[in-house]
């Protein structure tokens, strides 16, 4: 996927505009939106979620790919400084990643307007004060995050397809949120296949809603190997090794109908 330079910004929106050609030539204008706790995050559930999965364990990886300018992770980062401080550090630092050089150098910046906070919720979010998470506003009236969360985040233009291969294989988090629809149907059906070939059942992943809008986003990751959390419809784990996808789906099936299961849903995936 090409991605041209920035074609227009609308500030209102979060957003910015560009010219994006697939690897079948086919073009197309893309919109890249992100904020602050963005609404199709459960935040606190996830991070229920994730500090019981890895209650047993010292370190987890947790990796943002398509972070755009950067408040994907340091939402993460945030809420888990909030709610789960003791847990913090195990999750650290977070690799944050996006296709987009320009992207990325506004995400190193880590530099966010006080509108785009406010907009987000994210002053009544947290009631331990805001400037436990950002510095005092610069000159410009912009707000920095504090050096504890930059350090936190390593952020470094990449593609997701490049990376694979250097991604831990057990105990990994991998934000890939509202990615998959740029993606062409080959390049989705690839990247779901390898994911599930490199990552074993400790891992787990975070899609957004605009991949669920716009695709049929459990039908296409549960045929390569990961579960859908009960919970949580953005959440996706890793399946058990040995355990196909038609089991999976006739367990679910006879459960819809209200019968007896002989072997339950959990059972198979514990």
């Amino acid at each position: 996927m090409r991605i041209s330079p920035i074609i227009k910004n609308n500030i209102y929106f979060h957003a910015n505009y560009r010219k994006v050609k697939n690897p079948n030539d086919d073009s197309f204008y893309m919109m890249t939106t992100t904020y602050f706790f963005r609404a199709d995050t459960d935040w606190d559930y996830l991070g229920d979620y994730l500090c019981e999965k890895y209650k047993d364990t010292d370190k987890v990886n947790v990796i943002c790919h398509a972070c755009s300018h950067g408040a994907e992770p340091y939402s993460f980062l945030m809420h888990m400084a909030a709610f789960h401080p003791l847990e913090f550090n195990k999750f650290t630092p977070v690799v944050a990643k996006d296709i987009d050089a320009e992207n990325i150098e506004m995400a190193k910046k880590s530099e966010y307007e006080y509108e785009d906070i406010a907009e987000s919720g994210a002053l009544d979010y947290f009631t331990t004060g805001l400037y436990k998470y950002f510095m005092q506003p610069l000159d410009n009236g912009d707000m920095k995050m504090t050096k504890k969360f930059r350090d936190a985040v390593k952020f470094d233009q990449g593609n997701i397809f490049d990376d694979i291969s250097s991604m831990p294989r057990k105990n990994t988090v991998l934000f890939c949120k509202n990615m998959w629809p740029y993606l062409s149907v080959e390049e989705r059906h690839r990247l779901a296949k390898e994911l599930s070939e490199h990552f074993d059942e400790s891992c787990v992943l975070i899609i957004g809603s605009y991949d669920t809008s716009q695709l049929e986003m459990q039908e296409l990751l549960e045929q390569y190997g990961f579960k859908q959390n009960p919970n949580d419809m953005f959440i996706y784990e890793k399946r058990k090794a040995g355990c196909p996808y038609n089991v999976y789906h006739d367990q679910k099936a006879i459960k819809e109908a209200g019968k007896d299961i002989p072997l339950s849903i959990d059972d198979i995936f514990k």
